[in-house]
């Protein structure tokens, strides 16, 4: 039989699988240690994170996502095909989060909060070139920056919580770590998320600050290029 002919034939349950086994195997032998510089850190995404998702498919399919823009950063005659698995795997963990958000409590916060982080990633990762409608001079946004809105809270406070990321990143010397800079995504208020929208220009301000030391990053995290 002919490999063309038999990879037409292919089991599309099997060949999902196999995709499946991949990513995970790339992202704990790879991926999983590119996401923080201290050694506990890396040891909560490669080991910590994943046990959390045995039991959360929303979690799982973020790790995957992870995984595979991970190789379409490494692989760019193949970028194509893991952008695509990657778009899948993080499509799958919204629709999940969305559905059982309302759920959330004392006993399942976790998966919500580790998935929350791996999107925080993932939005940072998405080339400008497979989002046209975020280029410069339009008014789209990212819908998924919206999963990170929580509290009622003005551009003072967001300042101020970009003031203490830069403190500690600051303190940090040589080894910054990335969340020191995204957990400013986690407490941005909707008025800002909607001024962001509109390309209002104190939202603009607060954003190019924000970019600013995001660079800062790109050294050391490819998700941050």
């Amino acid at each position: 039989m002919e490999e063309g002919k038999a990879h037409e034939r292919a089991d599309p349950a099997a060949v999902n699988f196999g995709r499946g086994l991949e990513l995970m195997h790339h992202y704990s032998t790879a991926s999983s240690d590119t996401l923080a510089l201290r050694a506990d850190m890396q040891h909560v995404w490669r080991v910590t994170i994943p046990e959390i998702a045995y039991q959360s498919p929303m979690l799982m399919h973020g790790i995957l996502a992870v995984a595979a823009m991970h190789k379409a950063y490494l692989l760019p005659s193949r970028r194509r095909t893991y952008l695509d698995l990657a778009a899948f795997h993080q499509n799958s963990g919204l629709e999940a989060f969305r559905v059982t958000l309302h759920d959330i409590g004392e006993q399942n916060w976790k998966p919500f909060l580790c998935f929350a982080s791996v999107i925080a990633l993932l939005v940072c990762s998405i080339p400008m070139e497979s989002k046209p409608e975020l280029q410069l001079g339009t008014t789209a946004a990212p819908d998924v920056l919206q999963l990170f809105v929580e509290k009622q809270e003005d551009y003072r406070m967001a300042v101020s919580e970009l003031q203490n990321a830069v403190y500690l990143m600051a303190h940090a010397g040589a080894h910054p770590e990335v969340g020191m800079l995204f957990s400013v995504l986690y407490v941005l208020p909707d008025a800002i998320m909607a001024d962001l929208e509109a390309t209002d220009l104190y939202a603009l301000v607060l954003l190019s600050y924000f970019s600013v030391f995001s660079k800062v990053l790109e050294t050391r995290f490819w998700f941050s290029k």
